[in-house]
C-alpha cells in the first residue's frame, strides 16, 4: 500500500473530506458552547431550517437525510424547545418545521459563526481566489447527466 507523501498527491475526494472534517470541527465547538444540551449534529440542521419554517420532505432532502432520520433529529430539537412542528397553511396535510425563537437565534449564531471561518479563509487568499475557490464549489455540486 503506498502512502500519501505529500497532501498534493492525496486524490480530491480525501482533500474534501478533510477540509469538511476541519469546518464540522469548528462548527461543532460553537455548536456544543451554544447548545451544551444537543449533539452538534443537531445544531447543524437549524442552519437549514429557515424562520417561517420547510417541510419535512424538502429539509430532509437539504439536509442528505432520508425523512425518517429526519423524524427523530426533528423530535429532539422539538422536545428541547429548538423547533416546532406546525401545520403547512399551504396545505394543512403537510408540516413544516421551524425554528423556536431559541432555535433560529442558535442558527444565526452558527451561521455567523460558518461566515467567520469563510472570512478569515478569504482574507488568507484574496478575494479573487476565494471568489474562484467558490465559484469551482458551486460548479462541481451541480449535478451531472449520468453518461
Amino acid at each position: 500500500m503506498d502512502l500519501v507523501k505529500d497532501h498534493r498527491d492525496m486524490p480530491l475526494v480525501a482533500l474534501m473530506e478533510q477540509l469538511w472534517r476541519r469546518i464540522k470541527s469548528e462548527l461543532d465547538v460553537t455548536a456544543r458552547e451554544l447548545a451544551p444540551d444537543l449533539r452538534p449534529s443537531h445544531v447543524r440542521l437549524l442552519i437549514l431550517t429557515p424562520a417561517g419554517g420547510s417541510r419535512l420532505g424538502d429539509l430532509a432532502s437539504k439536509a442528505g437525510m432520508t425523512a425518517q432520520s429526519l423524524g427523530e433529529f426533528v423530535d429532539t430539537l422539538s422536545q428541547a424547545g429548538y423547533a416546532e412542528v406546525i401545520p403547512d397553511p399551504a396545505d394543512r396535510r403537510a408540516r413544516l418545521v421551524r425554528p423556536t425563537p431559541r432555535g433560529a437565534e442558535i442558527g444565526q449564531a452558527m451561521n455567523a459563526r460558518a461566515h467567520d471561518l469563510e472570512d478569515h479563509w478569504s482574507q488568507s487568499f484574496g478575494d479573487q481566489q476565494w471568489r474562484a475557490f467558490r465559484e469551482m464549489l458551486i460548479s462541481l455540486g451541480r449535478p451531472t447527466i449520468p453518461q
